[in-house]
């Protein structure tokens, strides 16, 4: 797990991760509590941003072929970065006093599902 204040998004290395979307979004639901505890992510919060990525660890390369990876600097390893088109599945989450959403986007953002919820 890798976290950038930057964009105040968490990445999340997966093996094995499921294929369809439903497979997807039933995975995140069985694993966030444990995700949330093992890697403290505020999984609680009215926000945050959550990138599932596959693949395995690189090395950076020294040519333009490096602008196709993720690299994570807090890795003390040579190998520290992924291939940005490796992302089987992002999620925003927003709450309100109202309302909360979760916005899955899958396969590198080619299919979206919003999934809304009263707050009572």
């Amino acid at each position: 797990m890798h976290y950038k204040s930057e964009s105040d998004s968490y990445f999340v290395i997966v093996k094995n991760f499921p294929f369809t979307d439903s497979g997807k979004i039933k995975w995140w639901e069985e694993n966030r509590h444990l995700l949330g505890e093992k890697y403290h992510i505020p999984i609680n919060s009215d926000k945050y941003s959550i990138g599932f990525w596959t693949g395995d660890y690189k090395e950076e390369a020294n040519t333009d072929q490096g602008s196709d990876l993720l690299c994570f600097y807090d890795m003390k390893s040579k190998k520290k970065c992924i291939e940005k088109d490796s992302q089987p599945l992002k999620i925003w989450y927003s709450k309100d006093d109202n309302e909360a959403q979760t916005t899955f986007l899958f396969n590198n953002w080619q299919r979206t599902l919003i999934k809304k919820d009263s707050i009572k």
